[in-house]
């Protein structure tokens, strides 16, 4: 967290889940995108997203896919 508060920059969370690192960097200030490419963890994350304060919610964009690497 120390190196994120230096750096200032958004967080790419890769495989975030249901969300669990991601909020607490949201709620920490951060603008965090966060990957994944199961539809259920994602839809467990956006629902945790509706339930908490936009001010967090707001910071937060998730996105379904994978990444590869050539």
């Amino acid at each position: 967290m120390d190196y994120l508060m230096k750096t200032g920059g958004n967080v790419l969370e890769l495989g975030c889940g249901t969300g669990r690192v991601s909020l607490t960097l949201a709620s920490a200030g951060f603008s965090v995108t966060g990957l994944d490419l199961s539809d259920t963890m994602l839809e467990i994350f956006d629902n945790k997203l509706l339930k908490i304060d936009d001010e967090v919610s707001n910071k937060i964009t998730l996105v379904k896919g994978i990444i590869t690497l050539n």
